[in-house]
């Protein structure tokens, strides 16, 4: 039997959204329920170093040299505004039809119409203000000198992006896809780590008390994705709830 892991996501907007929408994959006062999921989660390592010596032992190291490839082929990765990358988010979206044996819902298939077009001015990116209830987009480019979305300049490609939420002392992956075309460059590990590395700073107020990444339950998709969870180190969890009016 998995173990629980007790975790407080406290009182926040997105906090409330989790409880009223995600009943599957928790419980409070450790009582399983028939629904309950075992989540997929990984406990945030106290360094990079650390949660990389530890994924070499497994698949033979095979996800630390997808991420060397990756960066030995110019990728690099960063928070960023979805709006400013819309085309490159269809492109994404839209570049496998099926993903984990099941086809792609209409939701992630809408057109760049659809999502408002492509963008007519740039946004910069501005941090959450809020340091325990927030989400943003987190992606890996390609850099490209004068790289266009629509008619703004942006200077560099989105090939794949994850969608993290903080609640609490626990963050989320809500969104995670990679263009078909570049998977198999190791741009989705090299963004995981890239992820994991951000985490650690704990001197980072958006960051500092989050504990834990949880990526859905721990038996979904097919063989590749319960192999990509194995060998970035996520661990199956009964999560457990705890009340807090705050974790500040």
């Amino acid at each position: 039997m998995s173990e629980f892991l007790d975790i407080d996501i406290g009182a926040g907007s997105y906090a409330q959204a989790f409880r009223a929408k995600n009943g599957q994959y928790y419980c409070s006062n450790r009582a399983l329920h028939a629904d309950q999921k075992i989540c997929a989660i990984l406990p945030i390592p106290s360094s990079l170093e650390a949660h990389l010596t530890a994924m070499r032992k497994v698949h033979k190291g095979n996800a630390v040299r997808d991420i060397k490839k990756a960066q030995r082929l110019g990728y690099a990765c960063s928070p960023f505004v979805v709006a400013n990358h819309m085309p490159d988010v269809v492109s994404i979206n839209c570049s496998k039809a099926v993903r984990q044996g099941r086809a792609m819902t209409a939701a992630y298939l809408r057109t760049l119409e659809e999502r408002g077009g492509a963008p007519t001015v740039f946004t910069p990116y501005a941090p959450p203000v809020y340091s325990t209830d927030f989400w943003i987009s987190v992606g890996v480019f390609e850099n490209i000198p004068g790289y266009l979305q629509g008619e703004v300049a942006v200077d560099r490609r989105l090939w794949g992006y994850i969608t993290l939420w903080r609640i609490g002392e626990l963050m989320i992956y809500s969104q995670i896809l990679g263009h078909g075309d570049r998977l198999k460059d190791g741009i989705m590990y090299f963004l995981h780590q890239y992820i994991v590395e951000m985490l650690t700073d704990q001197d980072n107020p958006l960051y500092s008390g989050a504990r834990y990444i949880m990526y859905g339950p721990w038996v979904s998709g097919q063989r590749g994705l319960r192999m990509w969870k194995n060998r970035t180190l996520f661990q199956p969890y009964y999560l457990n709830l705890v009340c807090s009016a705050s974790i500040e």
